[in-house]
């Protein structure tokens, strides 16, 4: 995701830095500052458990996703509901996920809240009308089947997550939504995808959070605490 600020580029440092100092009894490395989770993501693919923590809404439910999530859902009960809609994709697909990515990427767009604020329907070109009406399908979409217990939890944060990082690749913007293009660019005339998220499947116990920093200080433990407040 299109990010300012984001710790992708500093992994490498952060890195060596931690071999620098651990002595090899370090199991818990918290960030309480998380972002998109660039830093958890790195700690937790080199084994450390994570504890990741952020007040804006869409990192946590990135973390959600990427720190808590061990393995691909199943989803057991979009599956059950709607068989005879996913069976069509079942010959394309071996990986449940996927099958329900697909049945989720065929929805008839609508018009929500996105399509009213965010296209040309608005005089605002974040996205196009047929991105805007698709997002606002899928997310509708998905709080539905939360309220009808469809799905699980992180079955939820998954889907929400995949088009946290579609509306992000279809942005008719120059990564800062403080204003859009003039003119949409390439990327954001290409149609909204969801797709599999990348999940790191080997640390458990992994936990996620939506509070202020220090509040959350007051109730946790960890062996390596990363500090980067935004600014």
């Amino acid at each position: 995701m299109n990010y300012i600020g984001s710790k992708h580029t500093l992994r490498p440092f952060l890195e060596q830095v931690y071999r620098n100092i651990a002595n090899g009894t370090e199991k818990v490395l918290c960030d309480i500052f998380a972002g998109t989770g660039a830093v958890g993501r790195h700690f937790k693919h080199l084994g450390l458990q994570i504890i990741a923590n952020d007040l804006q809404y869409y990192a946590y439910v990135l973390n959600k996703a990427y720190i808590e999530i061990n393995e691909p859902p199943l989803f057991t009960g979009l599956r059950e509901k709607y068989a005879r809609e996913i069976q069509k994709h079942r010959s394309r697909f071996e990986e449940p996920v996927q099958e329900v990515l697909s049945f989720i990427n065929d929805l008839p767009g609508v018009s929500g809240f996105i399509t009213q604020n965010y296209c040309p329907d608005s005089n605002r070109f974040y996205y196009t009308k047929e991105n805007a009406q698709k997002a606002d399908a899928i997310r509708q979409a998905i709080e539905q089947w939360k309220c009808e217990n469809l799905i699980t939890e992180q079955e939820y944060f998954y889907i929400l997550c995949s088009l946290l990082e579609a509306v992000d690749q279809v942005a008719n913007t120059a990564s800062v939504y403080g204003a859009f293009l003039k003119d949409y660019k390439k990327s954001a005339k290409k149609q909204l995808y969801l797709k599999p998220l990348e999940i790191i499947n080997h640390v458990t116990g992994c936990k996620v959070f939506n509070k202020d920093a220090n509040e959350l200080i007051k109730s946790i433990e960890c062996d390596i605490l990363y500090l980067d407040p935004p600014y």
